[in-house]
């Protein structure tokens, strides 16, 4: 239920709309209590099984993937990723 809600949020979303996933997502795992890894575990099943390597969805998920791993530039606090990232970690 939770991989079908994330993946149809996914597909309506334009490639410029990442902060809006990024907000959904936060939704998502406080409402689900979902930790970190398990929210990682949902979105790379997504990344595997449901969606195509050439859509928009799949550029937003490898991006929103990064900032669970570490991997992106420096953050600074008014930035809509940095309110993301500290999500992650409650």
């Amino acid at each position: 239920m939770i991989k079908q809600q994330i993946l149809n949020f996914l597909n309506e979303l334009e490639n410029d709309k990442i902060d809006s996933f990024f907000r959904f997502l936060i939704q998502i795992k406080y409402q689900q209590h979902l930790s970190k890894q398990q929210l990682y575990q949902v979105l790379m099943e997504i990344l595997q099984d449901d969606v195509h390597e050439q859509s928009c969805a799949y550029n937003i998920l490898t991006d929103t993937l990064d900032y669970f791993v570490g991997y992106h530039s420096p953050l600074v606090p008014t930035h809509f990723a940095y309110a993301f990232v500290k999500a992650l970690g409650e």
